[in-house]
């Protein structure tokens, strides 16, 4: 997981709530171990959970990343902060390879769900161990699913202005929304990338307990593509089926390639929501446009031959499965009907 094996802090050897004197104190001891052709390990490298390589490149690169407070907060998000002693225990047993223990502790002090100015840290902490764990060889879902939802409770909560305090002291405003969808659509990008046994429906439901904003400006954002999709083709296939009506069935057939699309968009929000159904609706319609116009067009200039009754009898059955609305159904029904007739 690239997030977590080039993660800045853990590049530079400190805590995300290190002061920058202190990372700067780290880079000057890399510096000069660097200089003299040596490695350098730190106590919070943890190489068992991911690899860690501390090239001229990377360290600049880690350097690059902790200079502009927005970024220094997101790749904070990644990593640990130490701040009590159940802190402290929990990093003392991942530093041992403990890692189970560290969960175990850490889940103690935050399993009833809550925020407080005494636990937000060892939720954060947590948060980010489950994250990182998610991603260690085979993907764990279980850990996965419960790293998101208290990620979505630390940043609904209003410790998380205590948090920005603490990693960025000097800067009096972030933009908080930009931090969590970027935070979003990092771990999206993880999880397509790794292939992994959660769906996308499945990851829109770990976003549950993000603030309402968030939930919702990033559910619009995944629909929208297969929408857009959907909309455009049905746009472009009613200008040609009005140009060439004996080409229609045809261009029917084509817009079946876009049931996929539209399998999307039932997994990312439900064929009860409206903007579903207005979808799927445009698109049955379509369909049964296509068949009377080619229908219309043959039984003026020729005969049906049974491959094209067939045909239009097969898309018209898919174009009743596709329609939401009753009204619409029913008239693909009816012309269904006739047309077989």
């Amino acid at each position: 997981m690239e997030i977590i094996n080039n993660n800045p802090f853990r590049l530079i050897g400190v805590k995300s709530s290190d002061s920058d004197k202190d990372i700067l104190k780290q880079l000057t001891k890399i510096t000069r171990f660097s200089e003299v052709g040596k490695d350098i390990s730190f106590e919070t490298d943890l190489p068992h959970l991911g690899e860690i390589i501390r090239s001229k490149e990377n360290i600049n690169q880690a350097k690059r990343n902790l200079e502009k407070p927005q970024d220094k907060l997101f790749h904070s998000l990644f990593w640990f902060n130490i701040e009590n002693h159940i802190d402290e225990t929990g990093f003392e047993s991942l530093k041992k390879k403990k890692v189970d223990k560290a969960v175990e502790i850490w889940r103690k002090v935050v399993k009833d769900g809550k925020v407080s100015s005494k636990n937000y840290t060892t939720l954060s902490n947590l948060k980010s161990l489950l994250l990182i764990l998610s991603f260690q060889k085979n993907f764990n879902k279980d850990y996965f699913i419960e790293g998101m939802n208290l990620s979505g409770l630390f940043f609904s909560s209003p410790e998380f202005k205590n948090y920005n305090k603490k990693i960025i002291p000097d800067v009096s405003s972030h933009d908080s929304v930009a931090i969590q969808k970027k935070f979003i659509d990092t771990l999206q990008r993880e999880v397509k990338s790794k292939k992994t046994s959660i769906s996308l429906k499945e990851f829109l439901d770990t976003l549950e307990s993000f603030p309402n904003s968030i939930k919702k400006d990033y559910r619009d954002k995944v629909s929208n593509s297969p929408i857009n999709k959907i909309e455009t083709e049905v746009t472009n296939i009613a200008k040609l089926r009005d140009e060439n009506p004996s080409e229609s069935l045809q261009y029917a057939q084509s817009l079946l390639g876009l049931v996929e699309e539209l399998d999307s968009l039932a997994k990312i929000t439900d064929p009860s929501d409206v903007k579903y159904q207005l979808i799927a609706d445009k698109f049955a319609k379509e369909i049964l446009e296509c068949t009377i116009s080619f229908y219309n067009n043959k039984i003026n200039t020729g005969v049906v031959i049974k491959e094209e009754a067939d045909l239009l009898s097969e898309l018209l059955e898919i174009s009743v499965e596709i329609a939401s609305g009753e009204q619409l159904k029913k008239r693909i029904e009816e012309n269904k009907e006739d047309i077989i007739d």
